[in-house]
């Protein structure tokens, strides 16, 4: 199971083809061994109404927290979010009922942290699927950070305004555009020509 990890944030990556199921005190001995915040799980295959079951059976600690994003074919896909504090909010799904019924898409939201956890599908047999995987992702909206000066009215005169500060503008580049081998999301700021 192999394990991203950056500050208390631990992402287990597509667990073994036959589930959760099949091992559930295996999450709990992962959380022991690496003490995350949230665990993320991809391809759980669970239904819905397994759920309740499952996390009496995953033994996790004392006021963890569970949110499921589950398939409706049985056995498929399916997604899970464990967490340390509750979620302020969960919404799995993007609201498109095609896309929604596989399961592939969780987002919890906590007081200093936002997650979106998804599974993406492979291409399946005579790469039938490539085209769904293929379609660039675009994040989009107010981030409330001006990185470059171009993002901004009166730079000079805004250096310490609130969206602009210098240390704000370094955290924005290293964890949004920073290169993924050092901990960035490797994204591209389009404002930037970039």
């Amino acid at each position: 199971m192999p394990l991203v990890r950056r500050q208390g944030l631990a992402q287990q990556q597509p667990n073994p083809p036959e589930g959760v199921q099949r091992n559930p005190t295996a999450i709990a001995q992962l959380i022991a061994r690496e003490a995350p915040d949230v665990l993320c799980l991809q391809e759980t295959k669970i239904s819905d109404e397994h759920t309740a079951g499952l996390e009496a059976e995953l033994q996790l600690p004392p006021g963890w927290h569970a949110a499921w994003s589950c398939g409706s074919k049985k056995g498929y896909a399916g997604v899970a979010t464990l967490s340390r504090l509750p979620p302020l909010s969960v919404r799995s799904g993007l609201g498109v009922e095609e896309h929604d019924q596989e399961g592939r898409l969780l987002l919890t939201e906590y007081p200093a942290l936002s997650v979106v956890n998804t599974y993406v599908p492979n291409s399946s047999a005579e790469l039938k699927r490539l085209g769904y995987r293929e379609k660039a992702v675009v994040v989009a909206g107010d981030l409330n950070c001006a990185h470059q000066e171009i993002d901004i009215h009166n730079p000079k005169t805004n250096l310490r305004s609130a969206g602009f500060t210098q240390e704000e503008r370094d955290s924005f580049g290293t964890r949004l555009l920073g290169a993924r081998e050092t901990g960035g999301a490797g994204l591209v700021d389009a404002s930037a020509g970039g």
